[in-house]
C-alpha cells in the first residue's frame, strides 16, 4: 500500500517509498496517541481550574448545570450558539459523571479532536515530521487553547470544521459514498455548533470534494449539512433557535471597523501565539523562495506548462498543491476582518490553516528548533491564565462565599461563572448575562433592570450578585427595584476602587433576602 502522502517541495524522498500497510498504521497510531496525550496534558490545568476561565467558561458551565436539572436548551436555557452545542455540552457533562468540572470534557475532547484532524490533514500533504509539527502547533496554539481549555463553542465547532477538511482530503485521494456522508455529517455538525466561523473550512472541504468531479457527493454535502442543522434545531423550536442564535447577533448595534479588527488579531496572536507567528513568517519566506525558483525552472517549459494547465478545471486549480490552504487562511482572515464584533476566541480559526501551511513550507529543522526555543517562553509567559490558573480572589471570592449559602435556591449574577463554581444554580434564562443581552434590540431577549427585578422576585431566587459596571452595574435603578421586593445589600464591591465603608454605596455588591424555597 502506498503511503498517504501527496509529495510537495518539502516532502523528503523516503516518504515517496512504498511501505507496508501495517508499518504505516503502527506509526500513525503512535503519532495519534502521542498527540492526543500532548493535547490533554496542555489542557489539564484549565480543566481542573477552581475559577471560571473567561466569561464563556462560566456561562456554559452554568448552562450544563441547568440542563442537568432538566431544563431544555433554547426553550428554557438561553443560548446564543448553534442548536447542537448545548446538547453536546450535556453529553460531555454526562460522560464526566456530572461533577463540577464535567462540562469541560467537551473542551478537552475538542482539543484532542482538532489536533488529530490537523495531523490527518497534514499527513496527506507533506512528510510525517512536518505533519507532527503542524498538529503540535495546533495542540499548543494559544488561541486554540483559549477555546479548548475553557468551555467555548468555538473550540467544539473548530474541531468539527477541521475534521471536515481532513475527511475531504481523504475523499480527494479515494472517493466513496461513505466518506461523502461523513463529510456531510461533520459539516452539518460544525454549522449546527457555530454557523458563521466554520464557513471558510467547510467551503474548502466542499472545494476538495467537488474537485474530484463526484457531483452527487458534492451536492450531498450542503444538502445533508442543512438537514443536520434543521434536525438539531427542531427539538428546541425553530423560532427559538432562530431568535437566539441568529437574530440575537444580527440585531446588535455597531458597525464594522476593519482596522480595529486587524489590530485585535495582530495583538492577540503576538500575545498568545509567538511560535505560530514566527514560524508563519518563516513559512511565507520559504513559500516566496519556492515560488521564485519554480518560476525560473518553468521559464523554459512555459508552453508545455500552459498546455497542461489548460486541461485542468478551475476546481482542480483551486485545490492543487497547497493552494486551498491559502484560500482557507485568506477566507478566515477576511471573515474576521468583516466581523462587527470580533472576539478573541474567534481568532482561533486562523491556527489550523496556518499550521498546515507551515508544514508544507517548512524551513530547515535547525531553523524551526531555534524559532521554537526563542518563542515558546514568550508564549508561556503570556498564557499563565491557561497554564497556571489562579483561584478567585478579592470581590469575586466574597461573592463566591456568599453564593455558596443559597443551597437549593437560585442566585442571579452578571458573572455566571461565580454561581457555577459555587455549586449553585440560577434561572436558566439568565445563564448568559453578557453585555450583548443588554445592548440587543430584541426585546424578547434583552435584559433590563425591570426584567432582572421580575426574575429576582421569583420564590426560588434569594440572591442577586452584581460584579460589573458594564453589565448589571449599569442599571442605576436596579438597587431600588431590589429593595422594593425585599432585598438588602450585604456586601459592597467597588470594582478595584477604595472601599467607602458604606455597605449600600454604589450598585456593585451582593443583595440578599430570606428565602423559604425547599
Amino acid at each position: 500500500m502506498e503511503q498517504i502522502v501527496n509529495p510537495t517541495n518539502n516532502t523528503p524522498p523516503d516518504s515517496r517509498l512504498i511501505k507496508p500497510e501495517s508499518g504505516i498504521r503502527r506509526l500513525a497510531a503512535l503519532d495519534l496517541l502521542g498527540l492526543a496525550l500532548l493535547a490533554i496534558l496542555l489542557r489539564l490545568p484549565a480543566f481542573f481550574s477552581s475559577a471560571p476561565i473567561g466569561f464563556d467558561d462560566g456561562v456554559y458551565g452554568l448552562s450544563a448545570n441547568s440542563m442537568r436539572s432538566g431544563y431544555a436548551p433554547f426553550r428554557s436555557v438561553f443560548s446564543s450558539q448553534g442548536p447542537l452545542f448545548l446538547p453536546i455540552l450535556r453529553i460531555a457533562d454526562f460522560v464526566g459523571f456530572e461533577r463540577i468540572n464535567s462540562p469541560r470534557v467537551a473542551a478537552l475532547f475538542a482539543g484532542v479532536a482538532i489536533t488529530i484532524a490537523t495531523y490527518l490533514s497534514a499527513i496527506r500533504l507533506t512528510s510525517r515530521g512536518a505533519a507532527l509539527l503542524a498538529a503540535a502547533l495546533v495542540a499548543s496554539s494559544g488561541v486554540v487553547l483559549w477555546t479548548t481549555g475553557p468551555i467555548t463553542s468555538d473550540g467544539v465547532a473548530g474541531a468539527f470544521a477541521v475534521s471536515t477538511v481532513a475527511a475531504a482530503l481523504r475523499f480527494r485521494s479515494k472517493p466513496s459514498m461513505r466518506l461523502a456522508l461523513t463529510i456531510s455529517l461533520l459539516a452539518g455538525a460544525a454549522v449546527s455548533t457555530k454557523s458563521l466561523l466554520v464557513i471558510p473550512a467547510i467551503a474548502v472541504a466542499w472545494l476538495l470534494v467537488a474537485s474530484t468531479k463526484q457531483w452527487i457527493s458534492a451536492a450531498l454535502v450542503p444538502a445533508i449539512a442543512l438537514c443536520v442543522l434543521i434536525a438539531s434545531a427542531i427539538p428546541w423550536g425553530l423560532i427559538n433557535v432562530y431568535e437566539q442564535s441568529i437574530a440575537y447577533h444580527t440585531t446588535q448595534p455597531g458597525s464594522i471597523d476593519v482596522l480595529a479588527n486587524l489590530d485585535k488579531i495582530a495583538t492577540t496572536i503576538i500575545h498568545r501565539d509567538p511560535p505560530l507567528l514566527l514560524l508563519s513568517l518563516l513559512c511565507i519566506l520559504v513559500a516566496l523562495l519556492n515560488a521564485v525558483l519554480t518560476a525560473r525552472r518553468n521559464r523554459g517549459v512555459g508552453e508545455l506548462a500552459l498546455q497542461q494547465s489548460s486541461t485542468r478545471t478551475i476546481l482542480e486549480r483551486l485545490t492543487s498543491g497547497d493552494r486551498f490552504l491559502w484560500i482557507w487562511l485568506g477566507a478566515a482572515l477576511a471573515l474576521l476582518l468583516a466581523e462587527q464584533k470580533l472576539w478573541n476566541n474567534h481568532i482561533a480559526i486562523l491556527a489550523p490553516p496556518a499550521a498546515l501551511l507551515i508544514a508544507c513550507h517548512l524551513p530547515p529543522w535547525r531553523v524551526v528548533a531555534i524559532a521554537l526555543v526563542l518563542s515558546i517562553p514568550l508564549q508561556i509567559s503570556g498564557m499563565t491564565q491557561i497554564y497556571n490558573p489562579k483561584p478567585v480572589s478579592g470581590d469575586d471570592a466574597i461573592a463566591l462565599r456568599s453564593i455558596s449559602r443559597v443551597g437549593d435556591s437560585w442566585a442571579l449574577s452578571d458573572t455566571p461563572g461565580l454561581i457555577w463554581r459555587a455549586g449553585s444554580s440560577t434561572d436558566p434564562w439568565f445563564v448568559d448575562n453578557s453585555e450583548l443581552r443588554i445592548t440587543t434590540s430584541n426585546t424578547a431577549l434583552q435584559i433590563t433592570s425591570k426584567t432582572l427585578a421580575a426574575a429576582a422576585s421569583q420564590a426560588r431566587v434569594c440572591m442577586v450578585v452584581i460584579t460589573s459596571e458594564r453589565r448589571w452595574g449599569s442599571f442605576a435603578d436596579l438597587p431600588q427595584r431590589l429593595r422594593t421586593i425585599g432585598y438588602g445589600k450585604t456586601e459592597s464591591f467597588n470594582s478595584g476602587a477604595p472601599k467607602t465603608g458604606a455597605p449600600n454605596s454604589g450598585t456593585l455588591g451582593v443583595y440578599e433576602r430570606s428565602c423559604d424555597y425547599k
